[in-house]
């Protein structure tokens, strides 16, 4: 008799997806195939942060029927500022829709606790002249079907990538496309914000980024949750791919709640000349694993990445940057620098692969943890692996420390509060990342953020 693991995923939740959605059958089917990758690849080994079959199966069992109930508000457009701040969305975020700017687009979508989505839309009307899409990913699915067919899944973030990658790719329900055409430069940052409302039982988002040959792209990208409600599993995946002489600088936000567990995949492509910067907050969940990864295939293709992470409390953020190096005259450079408080754990892993034949490419990679409490717990781990003798450069450092208590004592001998001391070294730790975050909204937001964070553990600065 033939025994089912539970690691599957079940037709009719298959069946409820594609069927409420009315999506083409290239698509259904390539969900049928990540679902049947999601029940044969094996599962992550991830060494400080374990994470078993049986876990994850039950986790999976409550959110199938979740996901097979069709909802009972429908998915949709929520254009009015009035509607957008009866759903629970935070101040920060209502001004992200109020803020548009002539030259940019702004998205913003809200998964609701009965399974809808419904989003405000914004985008200059020249930047839609000109070919530019920034909309839901089910939605686009329509308006640019031949685009999301050739790139969801495939290149960037298969579902063959990991179990993980195949369940996200299987049974996504919300995200967005973001595509700028050939020769088309957008002259102001684009921001997207997926937000989940109290009660959301599952999230599975998906955004997928194209840009065209000599196109360019500032793109900020927030996921998050509001406090309350059960906890949250969230599963996601984003795809990043530059065509030739392309350039992307993608900061993403991650502000899930407490009480989420979060497990993401980040994965770039990058073609011939092209680059891609990334700017990486990562603030939320209470458990996380999230990855970062840059594929340089094309001759002279570059990739640099700064992380900020902040953890508190018992938050685990399990981190991972990688950088693989294909193509000849490629570069890469990996800075994080994050802050532990409370009993937090936080793990900063770093890898740079130079693929034999990457001939003249360069790397470097720098972690620094700041541990502010006793019970806190750190780990950095950087690695280099080089299989081709013709490297410019392939260096990496990390460390981990607590803060100098001379230094704590000098400031506070000048009068300065605790906390206010507290704060201004973290600023001063984490400045030399901060400045090198291309857009200004973002640095500010996370030093918000981290000002946030700071006071919970440590109370007002001010006090």
């Amino acid at each position: 008799m033939a025994v089912e693991t539970a690691l599957r995923v079940p037709p009719s939740t298959l069946h409820a997806i594609t069927g409420r959605r009315r999506e083409p059958a290239w698509l259904a089917e390539r969900r049928r195939e990540a679902a049947q990758r999601f029940q044969e690849l094996p599962m992550p080994r991830w060494e400080r942060t374990p994470l078993s079959e049986g876990e994850l199966a039950g986790r999976l069992e409550a959110v199938w029927p979740y996901l097979e109930q069709p909802p009972s508000a429908r998915d949709g457009r929520a254009d009015a500022v009035q509607e957008l701040a009866a759903l629970a969305v935070p101040a920060d975020v209502l001004e992200t829709w109020k803020a548009r700017r002539p030259g940019s687009a702004v998205l913003v979508q809200v998964a609701r606790a009965d399974g809808s989505v419904v989003h405000a839309a914004w985008m200059d009307p020249e930047l839609a002249r000109q070919g530019v899409v920034v909309a839901p990913l089910s939605q686009a699915v329509e308006q640019l079907e031949s685009v999301v067919q050739e790139h969801l899944a495939t290149r960037a973030l298969p579902a063959s990538f990991s179990k993980l990658a195949a369940l996200a790719a299987a049974v996504w329900d919300a995200g967005q496309l973001v595509y700028v055409p050939a020769g088309v430069q957008v002259a102001q940052p684009v921001e997207v914000v997926l937000w989940a409302e109290p009660g959301r039982r599952a999230l599975f988002p998906r955004t997928l980024v194209v840009l065209g040959e000599q196109a360019r792209l500032a793109l900020v990208e927030t996921w998050g949750s509001s406090p309350g409600g059960e906890g949250m599993l969230a599963v996601g995946g984003v795809e990043l791919v530059t065509q030739p002489y392309a350039r992307l600088d993608y900061a993403c936000l991650q502000r899930w709640d407490s009480q989420v567990t979060a497990f993401t995949h980040r994965r770039a492509y990058l073609e011939n000349d092209s680059q891609v910067e990334w700017a990486i907050g990562e603030f939320g969940a209470g458990l996380a694993r999230s990855d970062f990864e840059a594929q340089l295939h094309g001759r002279g293709s570059s990739s640099h990445s700064v992380m900020v992470f902040f953890a508190g409390q018992r938050q685990h953020l399990d981190l991972a940057s990688s950088m693989e190096h294909r193509g000849t005259h490629t570069e890469s450079d990996i800075v994080a620098r994050g802050v532990l408080t409370g009993q937090a754990r936080g793990i900063y892993q770093a890898v740079t692969h130079i693929r034999s034949g990457a001939r003249s490419s360069g790397s470097w990679q720098k972690g620094n943890i700041l541990v502010l409490s006793q019970d806190a717990r750190a780990d950095a781990n950087p690695t280099v692996i080089v299989e081709e003798n013709d490297v410019l450069r392939a260096g990496h450092a990390a460390t981990v420390g607590k803060v100098d208590p001379e230094q704590l004592f000098y400031l506070m001998s000048r009068g300065l509060p605790h906390a206010l001391a507290v704060q201004l070294m973290v600023e001063g730790f984490l400045q030399p990342v901060l400045e090198k975050i291309p857009v200004e909204a973002v640095r500010e937001l996370i030093r918000d953020l981290v000002a946030r964070r700071l006071q919970e553990a440590f109370g007002a600065a001010g006090s």
